[in-house]
């Protein structure tokens, strides 16, 4: 008994530092455990459908070099914060096949 409440001890503090390993590693990433960040210039908004035309440059952890492309957003206000020409830092998701603004900086 004693055998086992250690191995489950022990695993559950393995478990909790590397959780924390894994969180600070994102934390120092700027982004959440899925997330993205860029930086770029806004190129074009469309209001139908909700996007972005960003001009970025390279995305780390994708290994994609700066280009520019369309993003949805997921929530349509995020729209009424930028404008055209105007530096951004930004994070995003993948959702299937497309890439979703989830915060504007």
């Amino acid at each position: 008994m004693k055998g086992t409440l250690a191995t489950a001890l022990s695993s559950a503090i393995l478990l909790a530092v590397w959780t924390g390993s894994v969180s600070a590693q994102s934390a120092r990433a700027g982004t959440s455990d899925d997330g993205h960040a860029a930086s770029g210039l806004v190129m074009k908004i469309e209001r139908e459908p909700a996007r972005a035309t960003i001009q970025h440059g390279p995305v780390q952890t994708l290994g994609w070099p700066g280009m520019t492309m369309g993003f949805a957003v997921r929530d349509a206000t995020i729209l009424d914060r930028l404008q055209v020409g105007q530096r951004i830092d930004f994070e995003f998701v993948q959702d299937g096949k497309r890439y979703l603004i989830v915060r504007v900086k």
